[in-house]
């Protein structure tokens, strides 16, 4: 059988977190750093046609376009209707109008996947923020997803949940990682409130740079390429090198196998993410994890305020003292 191509799912835990243009940077480092075939495919359909506009650049045909010929074509026909950039990434918009959203289907996702991985060595996708069939479909057809959030405490708890709901429907935690873009450059790592908030590691903190991706934005130049040396390209570098570590180790995908259901079979879903799962299993379960987010809330504020008033360096005898209070 032919080697299989990796697949990555760039995933927002909500909306303005800056998954595309992370997406976008992300496949031309990639395309950089192996000399690859990669490819980059715009499959959020709630707001298809920013990726192009980004890239200063009209894909020659679409997802919906390619539809009638996925039955007989092979990878390098495939190429053939499809658009490179300077870069050597590969474009593919999944629409060019909002009246085609419905012949975007679970198995139209699956089956354009599966010839994207016997075609590209690499194909990172822009999956939107939403849990709908399809983005459900290209999720689970990738080798590995990041979640894209921000730092904030808002931010923080919708990447609780969306991790909650990828866990419920049986997602292996070793193909999920999460980035936190836009963050403070103090922020670390290690910063306490991040990880008791998500429990987990996060794969990177990209910086805020609003002057390196503003200017990308105007010149339509993704900043890996106008700003390398930038703090927030080393970064993207870095988060390159680690999902090329880490993508040999986890399993190839079989394309056939649905192990996820959703119900609504086209339209987009904008409801919050935990509406979704309706069992009564997952109900229990998501009273319990809400439960436990509330309680690591609590903590995080309460550890949070210590910090900042330094509670342990005050007076022991304040708090039985009238006149050391007031003052």
């Amino acid at each position: 059988m032919a080697k299989q191509g990796y697949i990555i799912s760039i995933f927002g835990t909500k909306g303005g977190v800056g998954k595309s243009i992370i997406s976008l940077n992300l496949g031309i480092d990639i395309a950089r750093e192996t000399g690859s075939q990669v490819a980059l495919i715009d499959l959020d359909l709630s707001l298809n046609g920013d990726l192009e506009m980004l890239l200063g650049m009209t894909s020659s045909k679409s997802l919906a376009e390619l539809i009638p010929l996925l039955d007989s074509i092979d990878g390098s026909m495939l190429r053939s209707f499809l658009s490179t950039h300077s870069s050597g990434l590969t474009l593919i918009p999944a629409l060019r109008d909002h009246r085609e959203i419905s012949l975007i289907t679970e198995k139209v996702s699956r089956q354009f996947l599966s010839l994207c991985a016997r075609t590209f060595d690499y194909t990172v996708i822009d999956c939107g923020s939403s849990f709908t069939p399809v983005s459900m479909a290209t999720l689970d057809c990738s080798n590995l997803i990041l979640l894209i959030s921000q730092a904030d405490f808002l931010s923080l708890h919708q990447t609780v949940k969306t991790l909650s709901y990828l866990r419920i429907h049986h997602f292996p935690k070793e193909k999920i990682e999460v980035i936190l873009n836009n963050v403070h450059p103090k922020i670390k790592k290690d910063d306490r409130t991040i990880n008791s908030t998500l429990r987990r590691p996060v794969l990177e903190l990209l910086p805020s740079s609003p002057d390196t991706v503003g200017t990308s934005i105007i010149r339509r130049e993704p900043f890996v390429l106008s700003a390398p040396r930038s703090l927030l390209s080393r970064k993207v570098g870095e988060v390159t090198l680690q999902c090329l570590k880490k993508l040999p180790k986890l399993p190839n995908i079989d394309f056939r196998i649905s192990r996820t259901e959703v119900a609504s079979p086209t339209a987009v879903d904008t409801r919050p993410h935990m509406d979704a799962a309706t069992d009564s299993d997952t109900k229990k379960l998501q009273v319990s994890e809400r439960e436990d987010l509330i309680n690591q809330i609590k903590k995080s504020i309460h550890e949070s305020l210590i910090d900042r008033l330094d509670l342990r360096k005050l007076d022991v005898e304040t708090g039985s003292d009238p006149e050391k209070a007031k003052r």
